[in-house]
């Protein structure tokens, strides 16, 4: 059984892992220091919110291929053939 705290190290650990290190200097120099760091948090923030919204799907509706029938059942069924072939 996956404990809420397992998706949240992942989650950190992909925005840490990424998008610090490839994208850190072209966003010092546009923005410097403070708004690098303003930056970071939002999209941070927002990926964090985005894992736990999925995870919340996952546990209440647990489906094989659950991001291709969630945006199926909840969005549109031609973008689930889009996010299909882009899982595959």
């Amino acid at each position: 059984m996956t404990r809420p705290y397992n998706s949240q190290s992942i989650t950190i650990g992909g925005i840490i892992g990424i998008g610090f290190f490839t994208n850190a200097g072209e966003v010092l120099s546009v923005a410097g220091p403070g708004g690098t760091v303003v930056a970071f948090f939002v999209v941070g923030l927002i990926a964090f919110f985005v894992m736990e919204g999925i995870c919340e799907m996952i546990v209440l509706w647990p489906i094989p291929n659950a991001m291709v029938e969630f945006v199926r059942t909840f969005v549109d069924e031609d973008l689930a053939v889009v996010i299909g072939v882009g899982y595959w």
